[in-house]
């Protein structure tokens, strides 16, 4: 960049104007604000807030593999009505195809080597949830915080998943107070984290554009 003095005195503003950021997942709103931001530098007009009459659309890829962007509530359903028989379907497949049942499957009486087969199968899938989960948080525009507490959660969730799965394959240790115990815990934080994955896609995105552009 230039320096200020190297330029016309009717130029130089634009010498400390230099980090607009224009996205591909919110163009057209980055563009429309970059337009602004211009006019009312040369004091020639220009909007005080973003257009909100850009319709910007989003491929499936930006959905599910992006964490930029915003996704509106039904959107985030739709997506999650697919996915889910998608993915239990994929998981019958995998505990399938190495000897399993799907009679275990459904009364958790698995392996631990065929439940971790099962959700190292189903990686993409956590992956197009965070995605989906981190564009809803930016549509009621949440910040990175949220986010990460979403992702701990989940986190959280999958090893207390993998370790009841560990402790249940001892028959004997099924008959404990200890696994009762932790049986019950689990159960309890399972419910908590499907509460906030269902609040993420109820929670009303926030009107018009926000610092994360438009709702798709």
């Amino acid at each position: 960049m230039p320096r200020p003095e190297d330029l016309p005195e009717t130029l130089r503003p634009f010498a400390t104007r230099n980090a607009f950021e224009v996205a591909h997942h919110k163009f057209a709103s980055d563009v429309a604000e970059l337009a602004n931001v211009i006019m009312r530098s040369l004091g020639i007009g220009g909007q005080k807030e973003p257009r909100t009459d850009l319709n910007v659309s989003s491929s499936w890829a930006d959905d599910l593999l992006s964490f930029r962007g915003r996704i509106s509530r039904k959107r985030f359903w739709l997506w999650m009505l697919a996915l889910t028989p998608l993915t239990a379907l994929l998981q019958f497949m995998l505990v399938l195809i190495v000897g399993g049942s799907i009679k275990s499957v459904l009364t958790q009486d698995v392996t631990f080597q065929h439940a971790l087969l099962m959700q190292v199968g189903v990686i993409p899938f956590w992956w197009f949830c965070l995605a989906l989960g981190a564009k809803r948080l930016h549509d009621f525009n949440a910040g990175s915080g949220s986010f990460v507490a979403v992702l701990v959660l989940t986190v959280l969730f999958m090893a207390m998943y993998f370790l009841s799965v560990m402790m249940g394959a001892d028959s004997a240790y099924r008959e404990t107070k200890e696994f009762a115990a932790f049986t019950g815990m689990y159960s309890g934080f399972s419910f908590f984290v499907i509460f906030v994955w269902v609040a993420i896609g109820l929670i009303p995105g926030t009107p018009g554009p926000n610092r994360y552009g438009l709702s798709t």
